[in-house]
């Protein structure tokens, strides 16, 4: 699928989708070439550690979009690796919270550092001239922060699936909202 100018002017879910997915792809191709034969998602839900701190899986789940179940297999994936330890959450012996330990930290905060901007999109917008290259760079930042800076209690994505929602709900058609009775003295 590509997408042309004309369809830009009013993205539909279907290539909103499409291009998150292929953003998605080009950061995963990225991410395996810094740690080779360690999976997408043990480095998904380091980042996200190393992002918000000791967590559960539960909260990782939410935050990284994946199943419980995943996350799960992930910690148990980085645990192997020394990149995470697990403890027993003291106000929940049943629930675990999982943290990076300091050094460990330390060298991800290096990996992290590097510019996805060089490394990610430049190549994917290599045939566009550089202005538009760097119009589109900025405007995913711009997109990134306001993302990023959403309201931390709720998820950008569920608000994106609620909006979603309501955005493809019934309409009533125009002329049939409910009449409003006018009160008038008499």
């Amino acid at each position: 699928m590509h997408l042309s100018r004309a369809t830009l002017d009013a993205v539909n879910v279907r290539d909103l989708i499409w291009l998150g997915q292929r953003l998605a792809e080009a950061g995963q191709a990225d991410i395996r070439e810094l740690a080779p034969g360690v999976p997408t998602a043990e480095l998904i839900v380091m980042y996200d550690l190393l992002d918000h701190g000791p967590s559960t899986i539960t909260e990782l789940a939410q935050r990284t979009g994946y199943a419980q179940s995943r996350v799960s297999s992930a910690v148990v994936g980085l645990g192997g690796r020394n990149w995470a330890q697990t403890r027993s959450d003291p106000a929940d012996g049943r629930r675990t919270i999982v943290h990076v330990p300091e050094e460990v930290q330390r060298r991800a905060r290096q990996v992290q550092a590097r510019n996805a901007n060089e490394e990610v999109l430049q190549p994917l917008l290599a045939e566009l001239p550089a202005r538009r290259r760097e119009a589109i760079i900025r405007a995913l930042t711009d997109l990134h922060d306001l993302l990023r800076n959403h309201d931390n209690d709720t998820s950008p994505a569920r608000d994106s699936t609620q909006e979603v929602h309501r955005l493809l709900a019934p309409q009533p058609p125009a002329g049939d909202e409910p009449r409003r009775r006018s009160r008038r003295p008499q």
